[in-house]
C-alpha cells in the first residue's frame, strides 16, 4: 500500500489550484495567504536548515496561539514526531519546577501540568 498518491498541482487561475491524479481531481484549492503562508516559509527555512524539530515547536509556540488555529494545530502535529522527548533544560514546570517533556503531542509535567 502506498502512503502517497502520485498527481499534479496545477494552477487554474490566479487564486485556485486543482490536484489531479490518475483517479480523482481536487478543484479549487486556494492560495494560502496570511498565517499560513507565513509559517510554511519560515517552517521551510527552519527544516532546510536542520534546526531539530523541538525548536520548531518552542519557536512557533512563542506566537502563543489560540486553540484550534492554524498554528496550534501545526503544533499538534509536529509534537507527535517527537513523542517522550525532555524539552530544553530551561523549560521546567511553572508549578513543580520539574523538566517539561514532549508525550502524545503535548508539553507536560511528570506531576501533572501540561501545556495542552
Amino acid at each position: 500500500m502506498e502512503d502517497f498518491i502520485l498527481g499534479e498541482t496545477v494552477k487554474d487561475n490566479e487564486n485556485w489550484y486543482n490536484f489531479e491524479s490518475d483517479t480523482f481531481t481536487v478543484r479549487e484549492i486556494s492560495d494560502v495567504e496570511g498565517e499560513e503562508k507565513m509559517l510554511s516559509l519560515m517552517l521551510s527555512g527552519l527544516f532546510r536548515s536542520r534546526t531539530p524539530m523541538n525548536k520548531v515547536i518552542k519557536i512557533l509556540d512563542k506566537l502563543q496561539p489560540i486553540a484550534g488555529s492554524f498554528t496550534h494545530r501545526l503544533i499538534k502535529i509536529l509534537s507527535h514526531y517527537i513523542d517522550n522527548i525532555e524539552t530544553n533544560d530551561d523549560e521546567l514546570c511553572p508549578e513543580c519546577h520539574e523538566k517539561l517533556r514532549h508525550e502524545n503531542g503535548c508539553v507536560i509535567c511528570i506531576n501533572g501540568h501540561s501545556k495542552c
